[in-house]
């Protein structure tokens, strides 16, 4: 006759587990803001929990705790939440401090990157050490049925900073969440005065907080300025001109820059995220026939880019390399183009050729004067063969007088304004 008697107190537990169980406390992790992160840049979060009744089967919270961890998503370098998470009101139920409460900085215990045993909980269980938790405290009820803030950081200097020393590279996504299996919670379910009681209830984790982590400096994206001792071929800048021969025959115009090297201030990318490519750049001139892109090579992350055009740029005109991207670092738009122009003998890169050119050359290759950007090659190899030689002013004679392998007198010719 006893098994029965057992059957019933066993199903009685079990009903009174499934009621309980009805009730649930669910804790989600959200993030104020959205967007990429850089180095020592802070986020600010708030997590909350909600605590749900049936038929009157609980008082409020009692108990909470949990671990948190931060989980890379494809490769990023672990995060150590002790160096990572600072937060404001720790718990944020002021329930859950003295003397309602036996919280005190409940912020969690660092174990190896994770924050172990976050959480509170209210004086239920009459503490009597310290002595300074009092017997019998009158506990408040129903927290947590309307919602409650336990950690808040939302506020300047709290939050979650990504580690300076974090490592290099990316961008990286990551997963802020609570631990799986590691959330517990009580609900007082009853009291006679001063004699809580209290039992599990179901808890849930809900909500994490994904982010990604760009393992970059930030600087303000532009075309990298020109300077003295850095060739045009090495970094294109705007409004340079190329006052090189045009010809190798005389008769045909087929010598000119067909190939541009663009230097940025940082890493760029297509508008749409991908790799830098062809698509990121455009062409035009002054004359409505620029030649094509043909191919588009980058080192550098992108910092560099080299731009293999159809043929030479065209002649006596102003050439216009425009581009469309992003910086990869903080994913800002940029937009930029540079001016390139083509006037043989123009060697003082004033837009016409006259006497002049003629009297710079003799300064450059005399050391009278530098280049205030560039190095001398820009502007006095006439010959295109690399290097500056007596032959060069031979050639830059050719091109004003138009003899030699000159294509036509260029005294007195000009280039059309710069767009």
């Amino acid at each position: 006759m006893k098994a029965p008697r057992a059957i019933a107190i066993t199903l009685a537990l079990v009903l009174a587990n499934f009621a309980i169980a009805q009730d649930t406390f669910t804790v989600n992790i959200t993030r104020d803001g959205s967007g990429p992160l850089g180095l020592n840049e802070t986020f600010p979060f708030v997590i909350e929990g909600q605590l749900t009744v049936t038929d009157g089967s609980n008082l409020g919270l009692a108990f909470f705790a949990f671990d948190l961890e931060v989980v890379p998503n494809d490769g990023g370098d672990p995060i150590n939440l002790s160096l990572a998470v600072n937060m404001l009101g720790a718990p944020g139920v002021s329930e859950f401090e003295k003397p309602a409460g036996y919280s005190v900085d409940f912020t969690g215990t660092p174990v190896g990157n994770d924050l172990i045993q976050l959480g509170g909980g209210t004086n239920t269980i009459n503490n009597t050490d310290p002595p300074d938790f009092p017997v019998g405290v009158n506990v408040p009820q129903n927290v947590g049925h309307g919602g409650i803030e336990m950690y808040v950081a939302n506020e300047p200097g709290f939050g979650f900073t990504i580690p300076g020393d974090v490592g290099s590279g990316g961008p990286f996504n990551y997963t802020f969440r609570i631990k799986e299996g590691s959330l517990h919670a009580n609900v007082i379910t009853s009291f006679d005065g001063s004699d809580y009681v209290v039992d599990p209830v179901n808890a849930v984790i809900g909500a994490d907080v994904q982010f990604e982590v760009v393992l970059c400096v930030p600087v303000p994206a532009a075309f990298a300025e020109p300077q003295a001792g850095i060739s045009f071929a090495n970094r294109a800048w705007d409004g340079f001109v190329d006052a090189r021969r045009e010809s190798n025959d005389g008769n045909t115009v087929n010598q000119g820059l067909d190939t541009i090297t663009i230097e940025f201030t940082t890493e760029m990318e297509n508008a749409d995220g991908a790799p830098i490519s062809a698509a990121a750049f455009s062409i035009s001139d002054t004359a409505g026939t620029p030649p094509t892109i043909d191919n588009v090579t980058s080192s550098d992350g992108g910092k560099t880019v080299t731009l293999e055009l159809s043929g030479h740029i065209t002649l006596q005109q102003w050439t216009t390399f425009s581009f469309d991207g992003r910086d990869a670092c903080s994913q800002a738009g940029f937009s930029g183009s540079i001016d390139i122009g083509f006037l043989p003998c123009d060697v003082n890169q004033d837009g016409r050729c006259n006497p002049l050119d003629v009297t710079k050359f003799r300064q450059y290759v005399n050391d009278i004067i530098e280049p205030d950007i560039g190095i001398e090659d820009d502007y006095t190899d006439i010959n295109r063969n690399g290097s500056t030689n007596p032959l060069d002013l031979t050639g830059l004679r050719q091109l004003v007088f138009g003899t030699g392998l000159a294509t036509k007198v260029w005294a007195g010719e000009v280039l059309p304004a710069q767009p």
